[in-house]
């Protein structure tokens, strides 16, 4: 069983998604859908060994265009 976390990550490393697109996809508001992609974001800084590029720009770019 996938956690939510891993499921957003899953859907990441697949396409490019915005912060409302994951929020309908996964049914949760926005503002969680940036708590968890924060989370996603140290996590897989953590194991750089598993930090996947795709996943990585997909992350980043959510987080930038959510804080700001």
């Amino acid at each position: 069983m996938s956690t939510l976390r891993k499921k957003i990550a899953e859907a990441l490393e697949g396409e490019s998604l915005d912060l409302r697109e994951i929020s309908r996809l996964f049914g949760i508001k926005e503002k969680e859908a940036l708590d968890h992609l924060m989370h996603i974001e140290k996590s897989a800084h953590h194991r750089a060994l598993l930090w996947n590029q795709p996943l990585a720009n997909n992350v980043v770019s959510l987080l930038r265009s959510g804080l700001a």
